[in-house]
C-alpha cells in the first residue's frame, strides 16, 4: 500500500517537471500555468488512492443496527446488548469495522497507542489486520479509516472522506466472564479478509452479546471475573 501512496508523490513532482521541460522553448510563464492544474490531478489522485485503499471496511447487516444498542457492562466497561424483544438464531450482525492494514504497517501505531490492541483485530495468518480505532488509538461511534503509516491519511479519511464511515458496535463486543457462555460467532474470511459476527442461539432484550477473542488475545490485564448479578 505505501508503494502506491509513494507513485502517487512522484507523479506530482513528475508531473510538474515534465512540464517545465516541455513549456521550456515557450516561456516560464505557461510553465508555471500548468503547475496548479497538475498538483490538483495529483491531489485528486492521492485522495482516491486513500479512498480505495484506506477506507474503513465492515458494515452492519441489514437493519441489525437497530436491533442493538451500546451501553455500560458489568464485564468491562461498555458492552454491546439487545435492544428488542429477540434476535434469532443465525441473525448477521454485519462484519467487522475498521481499516484494513498489513500487521507490519501498524506496528508503529502499536508502539505509540498500545491500547488501541484492544480493539485491533488480527486474522489468523498474522498477515494483516483490522484497526477500528482513531489516530489516538481510541474507539468512537463511527470509524472512519487511515492508516497511521501513510502521510495525510488518517486526516483526509475523516475529513474529506468521512462519508465512508461505519458504526463500530460490533468492536463493543466482550468476552464471557468465566460461568457465561458465548452468544456470537465469529468467522474469518482470509481471502476476502472480512470477519462476519453472526448469533450462536437466540438473545433477548437487555442480553449482552459475547464472543470468543481467540488463543492469540492478550489477556494478562483481566482481572478477577466480575459480578454478574442483577
Amino acid at each position: 500500500m505505501a508503494t502506491m501512496y509513494l507513485i502517487s508523490i512522484f507523479f506530482l513532482f513528475f508531473s510538474c517537471w515534465f512540464c517545465c521541460i516541455e513549456a521550456a522553448p515557450i516561456s516560464a510563464q505557461v510553465c508555471f500555468s500548468y503547475l496548479p492544474i497538475q498538483a490538483a490531478s495529483a491531489a485528486i489522485s492521492y485522495v482516491g488512492l486513500v479512498a480505495a485503499l484506506d477506507r474503513p471496511k465492515g458494515s452492519m447487516a441489514g437493519d441489525s443496527g437497530s436491533l442493538v444498542r451500546v451501553g455500560p457492562s458489568k464485564v468491562a466497561g461498555i458492552g454491546l446488548f439487545c435492544n428488542v424483544p429477540k434476535i434469532t438464531k443465525g441473525t448477521v450482525l454485519g462484519t467487522y469495522p475498521g481499516t484494513l492494514i498489513p500487521l507490519q504497517q501498524n506496528l508503529g501505531k502499536v508502539r505509540k497507542c498500545p491500547g488501541c490492541v484492544s480493539y485491533i483485530w488480527r486474522f489468523t495468518d498474522s498477515k494483516m489486520i483490522i484497526d477500528p480505532t482513531n489516530e489516538f488509538g481510541d474507539i468512537e461511534d463511527y470509524t472512519y479509516g487511515g492508516s497511521a503509516a501513510t502521510p495525510g491519511s488518517m486526516w483526509i479519511c475523516q475529513n474529506l472522506l468521512s462519508f465512508l464511515r461505519k458504526p463500530t458496535f460490533l468492536c463493543r463486543i466482550n468476552e464471557p466472564p468465566k460461568g457465561f457462555d458465548v452468544n456470537v460467532r465469529t468467522e474469518e474470511d482470509l481471502t476476502e479478509r472480512t470477519i462476519t459476527f453472526t448469533l450462536e442461539r437466540d438473545v433477548y432484550d437487555g442480553e449482552e452479546f459475547f464472543i470468543d477473542y481467540g488463543l492469540s488475545y492478550d489477556r494478562s490485564s483481566y482481572g478477577p471475573n466480575p459480578g454478574m448479578e442483577n
